[in-house]
């Protein structure tokens, strides 16, 4: 079963997005792979980078200037 269709299942019984991602960490799936299930699922594009809680970019592939963002 792919990451997709357990991320399907999960919320066919009533997980809510979060906690659907979640499961799938705890079930071994990375946590990458289970929010572009989220995604994929929506129909969406995955984002090509995140912007974590300092205003950093990083990009999916683990890349990103860390100073990139910031405020001076």
């Amino acid at each position: 079963m792919t990451v997709v269709m357990q991320y399907r299942e999960l919320r066919a019984e009533g997980l809510g997005v979060e906690d659907a991602v979640m499961e799938l960490v705890r079930r071994g799936v990375s946590l990458d792979d289970a929010v572009a299930a989220s995604f994929e699922s929506a129909g969406q594009a995955q984002p090509e980078y995140i912007v974590d809680r300092h205003g950093w970019r990083e990009y999916r592939d683990g890349t990103g200037d860390p100073r990139e963002g910031m405020e001076d």
